[in-house]
């Protein structure tokens, strides 16, 4: 079981009050940090739940539980993926726009 229990992303928290200067692409940084936090929002549910099954507080029938952990594991994958999609386009154009900030400094 994976345990995320630490604040990783501080940078993000505090630099928050500056996304606004980013323009059009703040709403897509914020994505990339909402995204990955979900993610270990999902993984900590993950384990709180799976943990519940083998310690007694939850019965349930082997087939339910490893359906439960197809949905969940299905679940973290795809965010896992759409998480880097968000990233890699992001980082895109957080490139573009720091060329057109130097270009301009520059003129």
């Amino acid at each position: 079981m994976i345990r995320a229990e630490e604040d990783y992303f501080s940078v993000f928290h505090a630099l928050a009050p500056k996304i606004g200067l980013l323009g059009p692409l703040g709403s897509e940084v914020v994505l990339v940090y909402a995204a990955p936090k979900s993610l270990l929002e999902d993984m900590k549910y993950l384990r709180d739940e799976g943990q519940a099954y083998p310690e007694g507080r939850k019965n349930a029938i082997p087939d339910q539980v490893r359906g439960f952990l197809l949905q969940q594991t299905a679940q973290i994958n795809g965010l896992s993926r759409e998480t880097t999609n968000l990233a890699v386009q992001a980082v895109a154009g957080l490139g573009a726009f720091a060329q057109k900030r130097w270009f301009k400094v520059f003129k």
